[in-house]
């Protein structure tokens, strides 16, 4: 769903979409029929910030947003990989959440799609400490899984692989 609100978040408008189509693909059209709708009521856009996720930020798609009005989304990683390099000790406290994570940013400016934009780099610990949990069990099924290659191919020693299947098994395992 597409949501308009207002500056008190009110929401006045809004487009709904079938939930079965992926959000990239219908963003170009979400984004015109949201922009026309305001259009008719006299509603200026130039002014207004569209919201949305890393699953939409494309340079077409900026660039579309940006000639309509301004834009808040957040990046992928493999977007900005310098600044996640960035020391904890630049960061400064923004606030606690509702879990009582304390949440830190790091405000700088940062260049995507050839345009620069304010960039803030988030970090909470609770987050990351999921993340990391989620990271090392990921890592130990593929070593289980790798353990378990490893024996399999040990016991067939008389009976020869050629070098493609057992990297298609490999590559299966990631």
């Amino acid at each position: 769903m597409g949501l308009t609100v207002s500056e008190d978040n009110i929401p006045f408008m809004h487009e709904v979409y079938e939930g079965n189509k992926h959000d990239a693909r219908i963003f170009p059209e979400l984004l015109d029929s949201l922009t026309e709708r305001l259009t008719n009521l006299e509603i200026t856009t130039k002014d207004m910030k569209l919201v949305f996720d890393k699953g939409n930020n494309s340079e077409v798609k900026i660039e579309d947003v940006l000639s309509r009005m301004h834009v808040v989304a957040s990046a992928k990683h493999n977007q900005a990989e310098e600044l996640l390099n960035i020391p904890f000790k630049m960061y400064e406290q923004l606030y606690t959440n509702l879990q009582g994570n304390r949440v830190y940013g790091y405000r700088t400016k940062h260049e995507f799609f050839g345009q620069e934009f304010t960039t803030l780099v988030l970090y909470n610990e609770a987050s990351y400490k999921k993340q990391m949990k989620s990271h090392d069990e990921r890592n130990a099924k593929i070593r289980e899984k790798l353990t378990d290659l490893k024996i399999r191919l040990e016991i067939n020693r008389g009976k020869e692989r050629d070098k493609s299947s057992v990297e298609r098994e490999y590559v299966l395992l990631l």
